[in-house]
């Protein structure tokens, strides 16, 4: 087990842990490492709502100021458990990208599900403490677009 071996390795002797290769200790940490980056996308799929679509982490990302690529975009489809394409995630996050794609009004069935979609985001964004003014803001200018537009 892990631990046992993690625990074993602390409590050799000083003078006896000169003598053990380095190496076995490198690989030891290397593991520890391996497990708790696996127990935090773990912590992360929990915790993402399990019915989050490509529409509604795009726009996380934006919220966030983080890019989403070809390079990147399978592994944010594996951390949120979202089955896709790279490119559909990466088209979603290209036209979110522009503010007028975010906030403009369009037609009412279409912005109803907007609006229950950046409600959900803005959700999302305060239930892991992410800053959330950016998105706050742009649900608000888009619910006065709706409301001006009736």
């Amino acid at each position: 087990d892990l631990r046992l071996a993690f625990s074993m390795a602390q409590k050799i002797d000083p003078t006896v842990r000169k003598t053990v290769s380095y190496y076995s200790f490198d690989c030891i940490l290397r593991v520890i490492e391996k497990r708790s980056k696996e127990k935090l996308v773990a912590t992360i799929k929990r915790k993402a709502k399990p019915n989050l679509t490509m529409s509604h982490i795009a726009l996380i990302y934006i919220y966030q100021d983080i890019l989403i690529s070809q390079i990147n975009g399978e592994d944010i489809l594996q951390l949120f458990n979202v089955k896709g394409s790279v490119k559909r995630l990466v088209e979603k996050y290209n036209f979110y990208i522009k503010t007028t794609n975010r906030i403009s009004v369009n037609e009412s069935k279409a912005d109803s599900f907007h609006l229950k979609r950046m409600n959900e985001v803005v959700k999302y964004l305060n239930k892991n403490n992410i800053d959330t003014s950016k998105a706050v803001k742009e649900l608000e200018i888009f619910q006065r677009n709706i409301q001006n537009n009736k």
